[in-house]
């Protein structure tokens, strides 16, 4: 494929700006727009999550909370617990719906991070509206990648997991493509494959770093939830059972919600520095922050 032969198409906002989605070109140092090594793609990925942090938040902290709060529900009325074999199909919903609200930030996150590299601030509310209109083709993307990396984590058991490794590294940009460009599922699998046939070893350290830096946040969550911790917790901070469960409850979303923008956030970094080195993607941002600059002026 040659060079910009695939120009995105931003849905919603980014693609009809209004007063509130796009209030012009902010006066910042955008990133220079150039293949990066790993190192250099966390660190624009650190950079955009810490101008659009309280967006990122904004955002994906409410949709766990929906989560959590179901989750802590379940357990106090005793109808889940994990220990119990008879609860698999309840633990499997809870995952199927924790994995839809992840896709769910990750895209949002993803219409976010985009707008900040073009020097675009896009509110809260817009992003949510365009993320929205593709919630459908979102959740399946969703259960097609979590039925491939389940039937090739299973087959994989009996050589090192490899075939889970390749589908991962073959859909990473899934949805990146899918929010960005407008695409069905099935064509933005497609899309991912072509985009991930440079840089496995690139992918791979992105990969790596991603859950380190993600492995604190999700741990906090697993501690308070252990019954034996939580009990010894709430009676070092004297707090009574229902404050503690919304402190709780409150905690493990900003956490999650963390996690899952910082995701998000990478994966947007990744999606674009593959676009730089397969498609040329950088002449087609340069004109678009060229065309947004003139919009401006205009105004």
């Amino acid at each position: 494929m040659g060079r910009g032969a695939h120009s995105v198409q931003v849905l919603g906002p980014l693609s009809a700006p209004g007063p509130r989605a796009r209030a012009g070109p902010e006066r910042v140092l955008l990133p220079e727009l150039r293949p990066r090594g790993v190192g250099e793609l966390l660190d624009t990925a650190c950079d955009a999550l810490g101008a659009r942090m309280g967006t990122c938040l904004a955002l994906a902290v409410p949709l766990w909370l929906g989560v959590h709060a179901l989750e802590r529900l379940l357990i106090s009325e005793r109808v889940l617990a994990f220990d119990d074999p008879s609860d698999l199909g309840l633990l499997l919903g809870q995952g199927a719906v924790a994995s839809a609200v992840r896709a769910l930030t990750v895209a949002l996150v993803t219409l976010v991070v985009y707008g900040y590299l073009q020097g675009q601030r896009l509110s809260a509310p817009a992003a949510l509206g365009a993320c929205l209109r593709r919630a459908p083709a979102l959740l399946a993307l969703t259960v097609i990648t979590g039925l491939g990396m389940f039937v090739a984590t299973s087959c994989g058991a009996v050589c090192l997991f490899a075939p889970a490794v390749l589908l991962g590294w073959l859909w990473a940009a899934a949805p990146s493509a899918l929010v960005l460009e407008g695409v069905g599922p099935f064509t933005a699998l497609r899309r991912s494959a072509v985009l991930a046939r440079q840089g496995f070893a690139r992918w791979v350290g992105i990969a790596l770093v991603g859950k380190l830096v993600t492995l604190p946040f999700l741990g906090v969550i697993q501690v308070i939830q252990v019954p034996g911790a939580r009990d010894e917790l709430r009676a070092a901070l004297g707090c009574p059972e229902p404050l503690f469960t919304a402190l709780e409850v409150l905690l493990s979303s900003v956490f999650s919600g963390s996690a899952a923008a910082l995701a998000g956030v990478v994966l947007t970094v990744y999606y674009i520095d593959q676009r730089v080195r397969v498609e040329g993607f950088d002449l087609d941002m340069r004109l678009e922050r060229l065309r947004a600059r003139s919009t401006e002026k205009v105004r």
